[in-house]
């Protein structure tokens, strides 16, 4: 885990920065809540990963600053972010001057320091977050490669909804490249942060492109998603969720899955009522649980879907 003591010093104007508003019921009037979330979280609307932290924090019922990061533009290339976390990857999340990156690890971080109900991440030398564990390490899908592969494949799945284009994508990643190649030019103090992301990029483009690849990833999806179902149907009945009657950070993995499969288009394929009616039957009363449903208004908010 990183630590990094520096705050941001740069512009606000490269970020979104909104507050929790609390309002009185007996005024009516909205005003902001003292003192100030003691969190903050450098994240995007479309990150996968950072809507996992999101819903963990949602479910904890902790109010946090949101930061916006926008990666459509790149702000996670910007000097000031890669300053503070030289990776370029979002999420991060800032507790009193401390980053800590990886979703993984921001969600084990703050269980620990809200302990309060729910419990996210079971004691692992339980039973049951022996489960959990197991659970989230086989729900870490290369969701991109599947997302993007299927955009340049199309063919290996007819009823994929895609963003973008081959020509598109093609275009995106050649000018992520050539924005790294002129930010390390310009920032000689980033230069290996910025040329140590190319290699990366690169590769997984020709992932993406490569059919094969593509297939093995839905395969192991499949896979995967029928241990899932395997599951739900063993479960006891008290077992609300994935696991146990208790939402877990493995059933926060699995909601984001399942939310991006199915605004790609996919959920027929992979948790109908017929293929996976246990995975389906969960998906339905995902769409009940507030920290669930608070994602959506997330993406309506910077105005986009995924």
């Amino acid at each position: 885990m990183i630590s990094v003591l520096r705050r941001v010093t740069s512009s606000s104007s490269l970020f979104v920065t909104r507050r929790y508003i609390y309002t009185s019921f007996v005024t009516g009037f909205s005003k902001m809540a003292a003192p100030s979330p003691r969190y903050t979280l450098y994240m995007s609307g479309t990150s996968y990963y950072a809507q996992k932290v999101m819903m963990a924090l949602f479910e904890k019922n902790e109010p946090f600053v949101e930061k916006l990061v926008n990666q459509r533009i790149d702000d996670n290339y910007e000097s000031w972010y890669m300053k503070l976390n030289p990776l370029g990857k979002v999420p991060i999340m800032e507790d009193r001057g401390k980053i800590i990156p990886e979703s993984d690890d921001i969600i084990d971080y703050l269980d620990k320091e809200l302990p309060q109900a729910p419990r996210l991440v079971p004691d692992p030398s339980s039973d049951l977050g022996r489960e959990v564990a197991h659970f989230r390490k086989l729900l870490d899908v290369s969701v991109g490669i599947i997302v993007h592969g299927l955009a340049y494949n199309p063919n290996l799945s007819p009823d994929y909804t895609a963003v973008k284009t081959r020509g598109e994508l093609d275009e995106m990643f050649a000018g992520k490249i050539a924005k790294l190649e002129k930010l390390a030019t310009e920032h000689p103090d980033l230069r290996d942060a910025y040329l140590a992301k190319i290699p990366p990029l690169q590769k997984r483009k020709e992932m993406c492109s490569n059919p094969e690849v593509v297939q093995r990833s839905l395969d192991d999806l499949q896979t995967t998603l029928d241990e899932v179902e395997a599951k739900l149907v063993k479960g006891s009945p008290g077992e609300t969720w994935l696991l146990c009657s208790d939402l877990t950070v493995a059933d926060i993995s699995l909601a984001v899955l399942l939310r991006r499969l199915a605004l790609s288009g996919l959920a027929s394929v992979y948790f109908s009522p017929t293929l996976r009616p246990a995975l389906h039957k969960y998906w339905l009363r995902l769409q009940t649980l507030p920290a669930y449903s608070r994602l959506g208004d997330i993406a309506v908010k910077y105005g986009v879907q995924a």
